[in-house]
């Protein structure tokens, strides 16, 4: 995000709906099945682990299974000085759009504004997840790094 608050670019959604992911995933040696309307990733011929994304940072269960932490970036690369980058796990992206989150983004100093976005985009992710999960809420990370 620029210092505006402007979104400079994104990276794409890896869905396991996509077919590259899909393709990645099963030539890994993994395996795509719908439980109860959503896919997963299992090991083959497994009940485990049922990772609901094709991409992620940490699950290390499922590197073996074509689930990496790579993503892909859209848009132009050149990221001026005072510009954020935000990095977020699906508990924010399930539940916000990327114009929401460009909303919540404040100018000030920059840890003071980096504590108030973070707090506000994790607070509106979480009121998100208990209206439409009731009793579940997924893991919400969120990395802000100002660029000097």
């Amino acid at each position: 995000y620029s210092d505006e608050g402007e979104e400079l670019c994104r990276s794409i959604d890896h869905s396991l709906d996509d077919y590259n992911e899909q393709q990645r995933i099963t030539e890994a040696g993994g395996e795509i099945r719908e439980i109860s309307g959503h896919k997963r990733v299992f090991r083959a011929g497994k009940s485990v682990p049922g990772l609901g994304m094709a991409r992620s940072f940490g699950d290390v269960s499922v590197k073996d299974c074509g689930v990496t932490e790579e993503c892909t970036v859209v848009g132009p690369i050149a990221v001026p000085v005072g510009s954020r980058v935000m990095v977020a796990s699906d508990g924010v992206w399930d539940k916000m759009d990327s114009d929401d989150v460009a909303s919540m983004q404040r100018q000030g100093s920059q840890l003071e504004a980096q504590e108030v976005a973070t707090a506000d985009i994790f607070n509106c992710a979480r009121t998100n997840w208990q209206a439409t999960e009731q009793s579940y809420c997924d893991d919400i990370t969120i990395v802000l790094c100002d660029l000097e």
